[in-house]
């Protein structure tokens, strides 16, 4: 194989998938991969270890550049530069069969993690120690990265490839597929308390893989590895045979009612009932799976209580050793938080009741990190600006380096605080709320003293930024903190457990299913209303086909320049006008529309709306008619620099109503129909 990229390379490992489906060996036959010039070093991550468990061929021998060379070495692989390969010759390499594997994979286990699709954050690296934990069994890993509030177009091919682009960064698996619905986003109610878990599982369980070969591939796996409770009703449906490891995360009730107490639009449950029953779901899932994985100590008190097997795994954060940084430290505060709604708040009144108020801190120079920025930096960047908003950042390490404490502000959450332990791994001194140190054992607490409250947090601001002696006793704490931490149980146990547990597990992923109940079958479409109103509170979803974004207020903008509505047969009994009207952000009216690839004839009634003639009787009897919208261009509104929106917009449509032809109108169009335009029109002698 002759100049092959790197991401060419890892192609190659859909090859070993198709051996996977049918519980093939790698082939007996060697291969010699000759890199393009120029590749770069920095896409070898944990090369090795995927191809030792996912090339397709019993040898791998790579000719490329000296500095990949030396890559390709470091990954315990056999390379040669391309001097030296010449020398040899082909045919003389072949014969060798340098870099042949120890095993053939005759019986190996293939291994799909489950994971949202959110950028990066905490939860990848709990994610990446999963992957590195089966890479590190030589299974084949594939994960699927689950999306139920977009659906494939525009939009969401570009947020994929921003995704895989940033959380590969820490471990890559062979394979990455995504789980999608096929139509509209499903419909995740976050309003309702009582049945929220419920709807969660069940607005996902109907999900799927668009991608038939990785659809059956998952179908085939041996163990899954599932990330939040939400993900059990899909995974459970996806892979029948597997064994599952479930990594909560979260305690989602006890989550619930914390948003209840803290957040004014949160809603609350309605009865202790209701409570009981959300509850008994969540307990549900913890027994369903053959191993149920705590990140916290306080959740591993209630999950193994109710869990067939659990383990306690504390994160392994990829972070080197920080730097001292000195007085004249380019940053004194270090924060990193993304937008998670529990986050928010905190970080509000860690800036307004700690910072803001005292004249001495107002001045410190704060480095924020994540995209916590786009919630908080236009209400901030004013009032504080010593503070610099950075939003993501693919080398925190560097930015740790330049700043002299870190601050965890955390008033709320559960499970664990991953910032605080990157922190903490780093060796960086510590300011944190008992809330970032929760589910931490007591000893780390007593090392690393917790900031109660808006004074307490101002004081150990202060003191430590001021004294170099005490600066220097807080990093020794952390890092004494740090050693009784780490090393600790991992990821490898619980998959270790999963793969000995008995075949006892079908019973229960039956219960489990059965208990989130039948879906709700649709709402009839009301035939006498021929008004389509888009957007929140609309009736669009029945007649919405493809590509098309979530609702808003007043309207709905397509995926991307075109979009499809299916409209009910019965409305084609007789000639009709179609009439679509547009939101007044949708400058552009000229739109086309098309029956099955023939364009309709259509005419602009005003700045905001346009008129289609149909005449599709022969229709009648069908249950949809599908139409196509499209409009000359869309556009994406961060690349024009207009906000964060990183949607791909084509289309904004208000309403599609179909009214009856005017009598002259229908006249013409039966006229035309039966006689054609140029016999409608023929001039005579009179």
């Amino acid at each position: 194989m002759s100049g092959l990229s790197l991401t060419e390379v890892e192609s190659l490992f859909n090859l070993r998938a198709l051996q996977l489906l049918g519980r093939q060996a790698r082939y007996d036959v060697p291969s010699i991969i000759i890199l393009e010039q120029g590749s770069s070093p920095a896409f070898f991550h944990r090369l090795g270890d995927r191809m030792r468990s996912g090339w397709p061929f019993r040898s791998a021998l790579f000719v490329g550049d000296p500095d990949c060379v030396e890559r390709l070495r470091n990954e315990g692989l056999v390379a040669l530069e391309r001097a030296e390969a010449n020398r040899y010759g082909l045919a003389a390499l072949l014969e060798r069969g340098d870099g042949a594997f120890e095993s053939m994979l005759a019986d190996q286990v293939l291994a799909v993690q489950f994971q949202p699709a959110w950028f990066y954050g905490g939860s990848h690296t709990v994610f990446s120690n999963q992957v590195e934990a089966m890479l590190d069994r030589g299974w084949f890993v594939l994960r699927v990265i689950v999306e139920p509030e977009g659906c494939p177009g525009p939009t969401m091919r570009r947020r994929i490839a921003k995704f895989v682009a940033e959380t590969n960064v820490d471990a890559t698996t062979h394979i990455d597929t995504l789980a999608c619905a096929t139509g509209l986003p499903a419909i995740v109610d976050d309003r309702e308390a009582d049945e929220y878990l419920r709807h969660a599982i069940r607005g996902r369980i109907n999900l799927v893989i668009p991608d038939d070969l990785m659809s059956d591939l998952v179908a085939r796996a041996d163990i899954a590895v599932i990330n939040y409770v939400y993900h059990m009703g899909f995974a459970l449906t996806a892979c029948p045979a597997a064994k599952y490891v479930l990594e909560t995360h979260d305690d989602i009730t006890c989550m619930r009612l914390t948003q209840w107490r803290v957040l004014p639009e949160a809603p609350a449950f309605s009865a202790p009932g209701t409570l009981k029953r959300h509850l008994r779901l969540e307990r549900l899932a913890w027994h369903t799976v053959d191993v149920c994985i705590a990140l916290s100590l306080s959740d591993l008190r209630k999950i193994r209580r109710h869990a067939s097997r659990f383990v306690f795994v504390l994160p392994r954060p990829y972070a080197r050793p920080a730097l001292k940084a000195g007085p004249d430290a380019p940053w004194d505060i270090l924060i990193v938080m993304n937008p998670h709604h529990f986050n928010v708040p905190a970080l509000d009144r860690f800036l307004n009741d700690v910072i803001a108020c005292d004249p001495q801190l107002a001045k410190l120079r704060i480095a924020i990190v994540g995209r916590v920025n786009e919630v908080l930096e236009a209400h901030w960047k004013n009032r504080l600006p010593a503070t610099r908003w950075f939003g993501f950042v693919p080398d925190i390490d560097s930015l740790r380096d330049s700043s002299r404490i870190s601050v965890c502000p955390d008033e709320h959450g559960t499970g664990i605080a991953i910032k605080t332990l990157t922190a903490m791994a780093a060796g960086h001194p510590i300011v944190a709320t008992p809330t970032a140190l929760r589910g931490l054992p007591d000893e780390i607490l007593e090392l690393i003293p917790p900031a109660i409250g808006a004074a307490r947090m101002q004081d150990q601001i202060r003191t430590l930024l001021s004294d170099e002696s005490l600066l220097e006793q807080r990093s020794n704490a952390v890092a004494v903190a740090a050693g009784l931490l780490w090393p600790a149980t991992g990821h490898g146990r619980a998959l270790s457990m999963a793969m000995e547990a008995g075949p006892d597990t079908s019973r229960r992923r039956a219960d489990f299913l059965a208990s989130l109940g039948q879906e709700s079958p649709p709402p009839p479409i009301d035939l006498n209303e021929r008004r389509i109103r888009f957007g929140a509170g609309g009736n669009d979803r029945p007649f919405l086909g493809l590509n098309w974004l979530n609702d808003e207020p007043g309207g709905r903008w397509s995926d991307g320049s075109s979009a499809t509505v299916r409209l009910p047969g019965a409305w084609m009994t007789q000639a009709c006008r179609l009439k679509i009207t547009f939101m007044e952000s949708f400058q552009c009216t000229k739109i086309t529309l098309r029956h099955r690839g023939v364009s309709l004839k259509g005419r602009v009634r005003s700045p905001g709306a346009m008129t289609f003639n149909l005449d599709l009787k022969d229709r009648a009897h069908d249950d949809f008619v599908e139409l196509e919208m499209s409009c000359p261009a869309a556009f994406c509104p961060s690349e024009n620099g207009i906000g964060n929106d990183e949607r791909v917009l084509g289309m904004h449509i208000r309403t599609i109503e179909v009214v009856p032809l005017p009598w002259h109108a229908a006249l013409v169009a039966r006229a035309r129909k039966m006689f054609g335009d140029k016999a409608l029109f023929q001039p005579t002698n009179a």
